[in-house]
């Protein structure tokens, strides 16, 4: 049986938010040069929690 191969990512970092909108891209421009100090391959997902339709819209520029 063949060993299944496991995923290059070192580190997932998972964000729920609600509304944040405000905050959001200064968080997330804040938290890349922090988890691009460890130089491994890293993935962050954000997680909305009923956000509104102005934030899905900031999340996908």
């Amino acid at each position: 049986m063949k060993k299944k191969e496991t995923s290059s990512i070192f580190l997932t970092v998972i964000i729920p938010f609600y509304n944040e909108q405000e905050v959001l891209e200064n968080f997330h421009s804040r938290l890349i040069p922090v988890l691009s100090s460890i130089q491994k391959p890293i993935e962050i997902l954000y997680v909305m929690m009923g956000a509104k339709i102005a934030l899905t819209k900031l999340l996908c520029n």
